[in-house]
């Protein structure tokens, strides 16, 4: 009996000593496991973020050819991706900066050419139509011409350097006269659009504080929209 005893005891401590060497073993193994996934996944959230915060060029090391190296590769190639796309959305962005430049030049230019223009038309049309008149006109016009073409000098001045527009020129301007002005430059136009002029001005209105050749062109571009949108004929209001 003693040496049945002796046997179990023997046999117990030996089921303990494999067991605990199993628990150790499948901590070992666990925390190596672990490691093995949690190390690669660290540092792809480590790229994540760097790629977050802009550097769209961040990579991760791919040392397996498992799911996480999978992974890691897909990841390289959407940054590589990322990189091409950020380069292609640049050069889409200059392209439509100077689409824009161009775009505006042209407009800016239109505004001061039109007066030209009109004002051209009208000097030929009195010196058929009113002969008599003809000194008048033309004073009239030849002052409206100098002062269109100074605005043109200024525009082509401004857009010398296009990284950034002027700030406007604030003063006091009366927007009656401004508006009065503008019309009388516009009626032959709109009685050849067939537009009728209703003009409600304020004659309590103070001056504003504005850049007096802006709110020309902006007033400028306003009736000409108008009698574009309205090819038939119309009634064009402006009041202040």
């Amino acid at each position: 009996r003693r040496d049945l005893v002796e046997l179990e005891a023997s046999m117990l401590r030996t089921a303990i000593t494999v067991a605990a060497a199993g628990i150790l073993m499948g901590i070992a193994l666990s925390w190596w496991a672990t490691a093995r996934i949690t190390r690669p996944v660290r540092r792809l959230a480590e790229s994540a973020g760097r790629v977050a915060a802009g550097d769209w060029g961040a990579t991760v090391e791919v040392s397996s050819t498992d799911e996480m190296g999978q992974l890691a590769g897909a990841f390289n190639r959407m940054t590589h991706e990322l990189v091409e796309q950020r380069d292609r959305l640049v050069q889409a962005e200059r392209v439509a900066a100077w689409r824009e430049l161009a775009r505006r030049l042209a407009h800016e230019l239109k505004n001061p050419l039109f007066p030209l223009q009109i004002t051209v038309e009208n000097m030929q049309r009195a010196r058929e139509r009113y002969p008599e008149q003809f000194d008048e006109v033309f004073r009239e016009g030849a002052a409206t011409l100098l002062a269109e073409l100074a605005k043109l000098k200024q525009i082509i001045g401004r857009f010398s350097d296009f990284a950034k527009m002027p700030a406007p020129e604030m003063q006091p301007v009366d927007l009656n006269e401004l508006v009065t002005e503008s019309l009388k430059l516009f009626e032959p136009q709109l009685a050849q659009a067939r537009v009728r002029a209703n003009v409600e001005i304020d004659p309590r209105l103070l001056p504003v504080q504005a850049d007096p050749d802006q709110m020309t062109r902006v007033l400028r571009n306003l009736i000409l929209n108008a009698i574009d949108a309205m090819p038939e004929g119309g009634t064009l209001t402006v009041r202040t």
